[in-house]
């Protein structure tokens, strides 16, 4: 990692499956680094990463990561995030100050709620939650406008809100093994027109 961190002009870095256990701090001085994969190794965290302010896209799929830092909020170039497999509860509010994101993968994780925080991402056009513990969206789902892409396989879910049918560009939709689902007749049909 030493010898990486010396390439200064570096904007690609893919590191992923290589049993790394944590990201050194010296990370930041990569400034020009614009995307970071990190897929499938054995990070249990993330450092402070905020100097980082030019990255675009992260991935870090397949890892322990229990807790996605504040400081994450100020990468605010992010247009996509991959934080599938890990061991996420929750979200910080302040990942909503990421409003360029357009892709967010965070399926595979632990989360109960919905983070709130996601409803202000409001240029995100694919949302993928599958395989966390959801019970509900909530009605603000409703201001993610430019969403395309909505999955939600194997959660909790036993409703969604009325509000989804303001997502007019949703294409594609999945909530498949879920918990017996009560819809109303106009959430049926307009999710039975987008299912997978």
């Amino acid at each position: 990692p030493e010898t990486v961190i010396a390439l200064s002009q570096l904007t690609e870095l893919d590191m992923s499956s290589n049993n790394i256990s944590y990201i050194p701090a010296d990370i930041n001085k990569l400034r020009k680094l614009k995307l970071l994969y990190l897929n499938n190794n054995k990070l249990t965290f993330i450092p402070d990463i905020s100097l980082l302010t030019d990255m675009e896209e992260i991935y870090l799929y397949g890892n322990l990561i229990r807790k996605v830092p504040e400081s994450f909020s100020k990468l605010t170039k992010l247009v996509e995030v991959g934080l599938g497999g890990n061991l996420l509860t929750e979200i910080p509010e302040s990942f909503g100050n990421l409003i360029d994101l357009r892709y967010l993968a965070l399926s595979y994780n632990k989360l109960k709620q919905f983070p709130s925080c996601i409803t202000k991402l409001t240029n995100l056009a694919v949302l993928d939650l599958n395989g966390n513990k959801l019970t509900a969206l909530p009605v603000t789902t409703g201001n993610l406008t430019n969403l395309e892409e909505l999955y939600l396989e194997g959660n909790k879910l036993g409703s969604l809100p009325e509000t989804i049918l303001k997502l007019k560009k949703l294409n594609t939709i999945n909530v498949k093994e879920n918990s017996p689902m009560r819809l109303t007749s106009s959430v049926k049909q307009f999710i039975d027109d987008k299912k997978i």
